[in-house]
């Protein structure tokens, strides 16, 4: 289950959008003396993300951006212009069988996504069903993964948890990449969508708590006047 008052505690720790910049880094740097050669890496050379999701965030935090929005959402988070998949998109379960997510064109399955999302209850189950929805249909040519992320972080402020772009999800789901990976595996299994749920929620809730964490430091090293 999403820890609520965590969450809602990680984001009254910062005053507005533009002092969360830097929070992936600063994450990554936490987890990295946690875990340590397990700990994500890709914060220190990918662009930066919370500038690009604060200045998305009206649209971001209501689910309601528009296939060319969403486009370009995607093309700033990776740093390379981006396109729209055309051939229908498949997996692989648990079996080796392959099944299809998308079978329309990409930017109506995205904008579908996005209404379900909207619509589902409780929030729990929308998250599941947004981040597996965009990773499994793969809409773009890159970029999927760090997409469905920041979406995840639309859905929490539409359910009021947060107003700001306050949670470092790319370095907690970039460390946890390989237990995710392998519920997306069950993930179509009927009674084993549970577990694929129960991992984002124990992501979103670690963010939050990186949050706190980085910012008490961050509060902890400033000069005392």
């Amino acid at each position: 289950m999403l820890d609520h008052a965590l969450i809602r505690k990680a984001n009254s720790c910062f005053s507005d959008g533009w002092h969360c910049f830097g929070l992936e880094a600063k994450a990554a740097w936490l987890l990295r003396e946690k875990l340590g050669d397990a700990a994500p890496r890709k914060a220190f050379y990918r662009i930066a993300p919370e500038p690009i999701l604060w200045s998305f965030w009206p649209e971001l935090a209501d689910l309601r951006l528009t296939s060319p929005r969403a486009l370009e959402l995607a093309s700033l988070l990776t740093g390379q212009r981006q396109s729209y998949r055309t051939k229908p998109i498949f997996g692989l379960d648990e079996h080796r069988r392959r099944f299809y997510f998308a079978r329309r064109s990409a930017p109506n399955a995205l904008e579908g996504y996005l209404e379900i999302a909207r619509d589902a209850q409780p929030l729990e189950v929308a998250l599941e069903a947004l981040f597996r929805n965009i990773v499994f249909a793969h809409p773009f040519t890159d970029g999927n993964g760090r997409f469905a992320r920041t979406l995840l972080a639309g859905l929490l402020a539409r359910h009021g948890l947060i107003t700001l772009p306050c949670l470092p999800l790319n370095s907690v789901f970039e460390a946890r990449k390989s237990a995710i990976a392998s519920a997306f595996r069950t993930a179509t299994e009927p009674g084993k969508q549970h577990l694929l749920q129960t991992l984002l929620c124990a992501a979103v809730n670690e963010a939050a708590a990186l949050a706190c964490q980085a910012q008490s430091a961050e509060a902890a090293a400033r000069p005392q006047r």
